[in-house]
């Protein structure tokens, strides 16, 4: 490790790592650290067998923390093995058939071309073989990788993918989450280091030890200079990927995903609201169409500069966005469709948690409770309006009572001749005035004075004044 470049390290990173208490020695963080100068601005994690997607894209530069969880097995991260700067510090050759002789043959074929190189077998349901990686002394341009490792691919006659590239790599020395597993680490003197039995300092150690590669070649100047290819597009045929993209509804496909939402349709397709990360304000206004490509294709446009499916080009077709959506290759997507049904195979997941409470089957047990206590308490209104209704007429004949008689509430006052309601109403409240204060100091002469002062006010006013009348009378008859 000594020849390696050290890459750029933040106090907040370091302090991370001190106090995160992994089990995983520095060594192991620090050689994962050298897979970049400057590490990506985005990064993934992978997700178990029953997630909607393998991975989750995830903003901002793995952490030392986080490459020491991936060791230690907490969590397990990918990235592009390009940088921040455009520049790569490591290769890989990722097989997907042929097992361990294919990788070990991959490893002989770089050290025939002078590379030295380690592997660590992978083996899941979708592939069988491991990924090949090839480290260097200092950050160079992707390109020129690439074209080594496709000679190294060439000359042991089998089919890879090659990185560095924009697509993000499963890190190393991390637990698969689909399999369970870390592999076995193969070396080009024959050794063979089983990961998953206790082996993986070993193992790391052993990898620390190797020794780096020199820059790749540089790339012929005509190449160099001329601009790259655009990728094939592929038209809708009998092959798999065109029978896929005539057959599928791009809008349903999407809409199986959760965050994606059709806000209208329109005259050539419909309107969405992304559910990508990259929105600041969670694409408040949709930003998202689906509509005819050039070639009669459905294709999906973000306008969105930072969108997940900002392509100018319009290349988003349903294949690309069911690769982007499982964090797939274009190969391992193939095989996914291939069983059973190529057109309806994103719907085998589960449906996201929101749709399943909107089409879940009412419980009527519940709605039956809801209606009984929803009765029992308007029953229970009813009861208390009766009982309200009651008492006034309690009052009511309390207050018709003969004068000398004593009242429940109160004392009752002398009834005046040709009196109005509202007067009624004022001798009824000054009865339970003089019961509640005591009829001891004025008595009902008190009392009636007090009424007679208050139908003295209370001409040529409405009821609505009825209590500032009655206080007024109060202060009246106290002051005199």
């Amino acid at each position: 490790m000594s020849s390696a470049l050290v890459p750029r390290q933040s106090p907040q990173d370091r302090a991370q790592l001190v106090s995160g208490g992994a089990s995983i020695s520095p060594a192991g963080t620090a050689l994962l650290a050298s897979l970049w100068y400057a590490r990506p601005a985005a990064h993934a994690r992978m997700n178990r067998p029953d997630a909607l997607s393998k991975y989750t894209r995830i903003p901002g530069a793995l952490s030392d923390r986080q490459l020491a969880d991936h060791l230690a097995g907490r969590a397990t991260y990918a990235a592009a093995l390009i940088g921040a700067d455009g520049l790569a510090c490591a290769g890989a050759l990722d097989i997907d058939q042929g097992g361990e002789p294919a990788v070990r043959a991959a490893l002989q074929a770089a050290q025939l071309a002078g590379l030295s190189a380690w592997a660590i077998t992978s083996r899941n349901d979708e592939h069988d073989g491991g990924w090949v990686w090839v480290l260097y002394r200092s950050p160079v341009e992707p390109a020129r990788i690439r074209a080594q490792l496709a000679s190294v691919a060439q000359l042991a006659k089998f089919q890879a993918d090659l990185f560095p590239t924009r697509q993000d790599a499963r890190l190393p020395f991390g637990v698969h989450r689909w399999s369970g597993r870390r592999g076995v680490l193969l070396l080009q003197d024959g050794r063979r280091i089983d990961l998953d039995a206790g082996e993986l300092e070993a193992g790391i150690a052993a990898v620390a030890t190797l020794p780096r590669n020199a820059a790749p070649p540089a790339l012929p100047e005509p190449e160099r200079q001329q601009a790259p290819r655009a990728p094939q597009r592929v038209a809708p045929g009998d092959d798999a990927i065109g029978r896929y993209c005539r057959e599928a509804d791009l809008v349903a496909l999407l809409t199986g995903y959760p965050g994606y939402r059709v806000v209208s349709r329109t005259a050539r397709g419909a309107l969405l609201r992304c559910g990508c990360p990259h929105h600041k304000h969670g694409d408040r206004r949709p930003s998202l169409e689906v509509r005819p490509g050039c070639d009669g294709r459905q294709v999906v446009v973000g306008y969105a500069p930072a969108c997940v499916w900002h392509n100018p080009s319009g290349r988003n077709d349903a294949f690309n966005v069911y690769c982007q959506m499982e964090g797939l290759s274009p190969r391992g997507a193939l095989r996914r469709l291939a069983r059973p049904s190529p057109v309806a195979s994103h719907l085998q997941y589960a449906p996201h948690p929101a749709e399943q409470m909107a089409t879940a089957e009412p419980d009527q047990a519940k709605i039956d409770a809801r209606q009984s206590d929803a009765e029992r308490k308007r029953a229970a209104r009813r009861d208390a309006a009766a009982e309200a209704h009651r008492a006034v007429e309690r009052r009511l004949a309390n207050d018709n009572r003969p004068g000398g008689a004593p009242a429940q509430h109160g004392v009752d006052l002398p009834t005046g001749v040709g009196e109005t309601m509202m007067e009624a109403s004022m001798r009824g409240l000054l009865g339970v005035v003089v019961g509640v204060v005591g009829a001891e100091p004025l008595g009902l002469g008190g009392a009636s004075r007090r009424l007679s002062a208050a139908r003295k006010i209370s001409a040529g006013n409405s009821a609505s004044s009825a209590w500032s009348l009655a206080i007024s009378a109060e202060a009246r008859c106290s002051a005199s």
